[in-house]
């Protein structure tokens, strides 16, 4: 008979500040017949999930992560409005959208949100709007028109998009 032990460790972490909210760490015991590979399997099979531990640390878990959002949503929207302002929308997206909606500033995140998106519709036009202006300079019309083309009507600079179509 072949007996292994080990622990398993489980943290919950916030990848944008790292920060962790709990830990946990169970003990476990695998034994088989034969080799050591069969006893870690056997390991892994007696891992179970209704090991009040896990339960324990799921709830402990879950209070302190809202405890956190609560406490530092003003500097959490802080965090995002800069880097918005610097164009880092996907990261402020990520970060805003860590926010749980049980969060009582939800709402302010939210809206957040929407301008991050916005922000990101923007950028992206004004650099297709660009592009294409680059390839109507070298003469690449083609390319300008495929450019333009992607831009949304309800876009923020549909009408400079349309000017330039309209000289190809």
């Amino acid at each position: 008979v072949t007996l292994v032990t080990g622990e398993l460790t489980l943290t919950a972490k916030n990848l944008y500040d790292e920060s962790i909210y709990g830990t946990v760490i169970v003990s476990l015991e695998g034994d088989a017949t034969g080799n050591e590979e069969a006893a870690l399997k056997a390991l892994l099979q007696n891992i179970k999930i209704t090991n009040p531990a896990f339960t324990r640390f799921i709830r402990n878990t879950r209070e302190k992560i809202l405890n956190h959002y609560m406490e530092n949503c003003q500097t959490i929207m802080n965090k995002a409005q800069t880097m918005i302002s610097t164009d880092k929308i996907e990261e402020a997206m990520g970060y805003l959208g860590s926010v749980p909606e049980v969060v009582p500033c939800y709402e302010d995140i939210s809206s957040l949100m929407t301008l991050a998106h916005s922000h990101a519709k923007t950028l992206d036009c004004d650099q297709k709007l660009l592009m294409a202006r680059s390839k109507y300079v070298m003469g690449d019309y083609e390319t300008a028109l495929d450019l333009l083309a992607e831009i949304p009507s309800a876009s923020t600079c549909r009408e400079d998009a349309r000017a330039l179509t309209d000289s190809i």
